[in-house]
């Protein structure tokens, strides 16, 4: 699928925590534009305690990259350090620090928001 801008259009399903790192890594990548699709019509601050290993904040800031991203910052600031160099935090702390680096990707992400997927069909494309 393209859009009006001839980008390949991806479709994540899903705003937490791996859509939305899915989603600010895949807008990155030029000629590519994503659609995020969320089922809820809210973010609202709740959920667990989430754990991130050193891996995990190494992989953010592969992901993140860029003077425009703080993300792996915000996340110690938030965190509580582990003694393994992870973090542990609110998961909606995660999921709204993510969500403010896919806002600073407007032009190249789309949330959608209140939206089920009840199918998926794929559809043959001879030209590839």
């Amino acid at each position: 699928m393209e859009n009006d801008d001839n980008r390949r259009v991806v479709i994540v399903i899903g705003a937490g925590p791996a859509g939305l790192a899915a989603s600010i890594g895949l807008a990155q990548i030029p000629g590519y534009s994503v659609e995020l699709i969320e089922k809820r019509t809210t973010f609202e601050k709740r959920g667990a305690s989430f754990g991130l290993a050193k891996n995990g904040l190494k992989a953010l800031s592969e992901i993140c990259s860029g003077e425009s991203y703080e993300v792996v910052n915000q996340l110690k600031e938030g965190g509580v350090s582990t003694p393994n160099g992870g973090l542990l935090l609110p998961w909606w702390e995660m999921r709204d620090t993510l969500l403010e680096g896919v806002r600073k990707e407007q032009s190249n992400i789309t949330i959608r928001m209140g939206m089920d997927i009840c199918s998926i069909e794929d559809e043959k494309d001879d030209s590839q």
